[in-house]
């Protein structure tokens, strides 16, 4: 249902541990509970299971401490005490207190209502559901880190994110038309997206042919780039000499007579609109 893998992985996760949830309640818990109810019956601490605590109304003659943390359960020999039959405060409330309320006919019909209307919120928020992260929320609220997110999106928020197109391969030769071409193309197909800024997509291959071409006319300039060791090292020690920040994109072989990879920047604009609006 999300594109977003991390979210997956947390849903199936989340799913995985409910439904052992569910299965270890059906099973282990309910054992649990009736060993439980075994201990109460034989008048077992609630935390030493192997030792029989003494009702409360046997043990008034204790310190608090015993009386406090030793006691419970219920005198055989007097069972109806007041002592051993306090009711708990809570367990009052609810019973005289919450249930009659509840049994009020008012009272119902604003329960109804309530659930009602929160039931087709729910529906209606399952609909609006839009899939989104703000970078912000990515750090702590006392953060550094969130006072430059909200510069980066105040000043730089519709190119915010550059995409790295990287090609290579074991039979890759950057000096074929074809392999040229291809190439192309497959920037030419990205460009295509009205999320991409072409106007801004560094592309190296084509300014090195492109400064090839302009160089050909000069007798003294020697530029082959015929053969793919003649593109590589044209490439590397003409074009990308110097302080040519170009060199980061492009990967040689250790002879440096083979290009074996090659980068190109694609500028991506509006792209927190694109996560929004497509949903």
């Amino acid at each position: 249902m999300t594109p977003f893998p991390s979210i997956k992985i947390f849903c199936i996760y989340t799913g995985v541990a409910m439904a052992f949830t569910f299965v270890w309640h059906l099973t282990l818990f309910g054992g649990l509970l009736a060993l439980a109810g075994r201990a109460e019956a034989k008048n077992k601490h609630g935390f030493l299971l192997f030792k029989e605590v003494t009702p409360r109304s046997k043990a008034q003659n204790k310190s608090w401490f015993y009386r406090t943390f030793m006691t419970g359960g219920i005198n055989p020999d007097d069972p109806l005490n007041p002592i051993d039959n306090q009711e708990h405060v809570g367990m009052a409330f609810f019973r005289d207190k919450f249930g009659q309320a509840l049994n009020l006919g008012w009272v119902k019909a604003c329960v109804l209502v309530f659930f009602s209307l929160y039931l087709v919120g729910g529906i209606w928020g399952v609909t609006e559901i839009q899939e989104g992260l703000e970078k912000r929320n990515t750090a702590n609220y006392d953060s550094y880190s969130v006072q430059y997110y909200d510069m980066d999106d105040a000043y730089f928020k519709k190119h915010a994110y550059v995409i790295s197109v990287v090609i290579t391969g074991p039979d890759m030769d950057f000096s074929s038309s074809e392999t040229q071409n291809q190439i192309d193309l497959i920037i030419k197909t990205l460009e295509a997206s009205v999320y991409i800024d072409q106007n801004l997509t560094q592309n190296w291959l084509n300014d090195f042919l492109d400064y090839v071409d302009r160089n050909k006319g000069y007798t003294d300039i020697e530029l082959p780039i015929d053969t793919e060791e003649e593109f590589a090292q044209t490439l590397k020690n003409v074009y990308l000499a110097g302080d040519n920040p170009v060199r980061l994109d492009v990967a040689f072989s250790p002879d440096g007579k083979k290009v074996e990879a090659g980068r190109f920047l694609i500028v991506v604009r509006n792209i927190l609109i694109v996560i929004i609006t497509k949903v």
